[in-house]
């Protein structure tokens, strides 16, 4: 029995296009994000039944950079 699965070509390469990438303006007026802003995205499903997958240390991580410009966005099905 196998232990890992392979997902081949999971995104969609023309998600990275600078045309997909551009955002509705509603975006960063709802969320207070500004053109200057890096947003990390984890999309998950938050289960504590499934173990540890390493938010924490994400959290942490942003909080000790000297780069303020991050906004981590932590979403899923709980």
């Amino acid at each position: 029995e196998n232990r890992y699965r392979i997902f081949p070509n999971t995104l969609d390469p023309l998600l990275f296009t600078e045309t997909a990438r551009s955002r509705p303006r509603s975006f960063y007026f709802d969320w207070e994000i500004t053109t200057e802003n890096k947003v990390v995205l984890s999309l998950t499903r938050i289960n504590h039944d499934e173990g540890y997958k390493g938010y924490d240390k994400m959290l942490e991580v942003l909080a000790a950079s000297t780069h303020k410009d991050w906004i981590y966005v932590l979403a899923g099905k709980a």
